[in-house]
């Protein structure tokens, strides 16, 4: 089912699906949008289209919307915005942190292997060695990092 805006004396007061029925107008969902639009104590439905723009999260931030009255439908449409030097910063420090925090977790789990009794592969060491260079090798875009596979043990 459509969404619909309630506008009332010019302004929308409601956004979402049709009440069932209405004293003045009987059930919604048995009249047309014709019928909807036809302004009986001021008030009178319209169906919404919606604008979606397209927001890449890494670089943009939705901000909100515009809401426009025509004259058979409200279009709303989102809006969105540059992300701030100090946004990105943010971010880019959390996604190093969250890197960081999980080559540390897989290096945890091998690192009984490390232990002077056990002799480790070379798969393995080269595994270790990889997870150790991620954050190097992933200065730039820490958010692409690609994990090694671990070899068996």
């Amino acid at each position: 089912m459509s969404n619909y805006a309630k506008i009332e004396n010019g302004i929308i007061v409601h956004k979402g699906q049709l009440p069932k029925s209405n004293k003045t107008t009987g059930r919604f969902d048995l009249q047309s949008d014709e019928e909807l639009r036809q302004v009986i104590d001021g008030v009178y439905y319209l169906p919404i289209e919606e604008v979606n723009v397209d927001c890449n999260n890494r670089t943009h931030v939705r901000t909100g919307s515009t809401e426009e009255i025509l004259s058979d439908k409200v279009i709303i449409t989102q809006q969105i915005r540059e992300k701030t030097v100090e946004e990105l910063a943010t971010q880019l420090s959390n996604d190093f942190m969250n890197l960081r925090a999980e080559r540390t977790k897989r290096l945890s789990e091998t690192d009984y292997l490390a232990l002077s009794d056990n002799t480790m592969t070379e798969d393995m060491t080269t595994y270790r060695q990889e997870l150790r260079d991620l954050p190097a090798t992933y200065a730039d875009n820490p958010q692409d990092v690609v994990y090694p596979d671990k070899p068996e043990e």
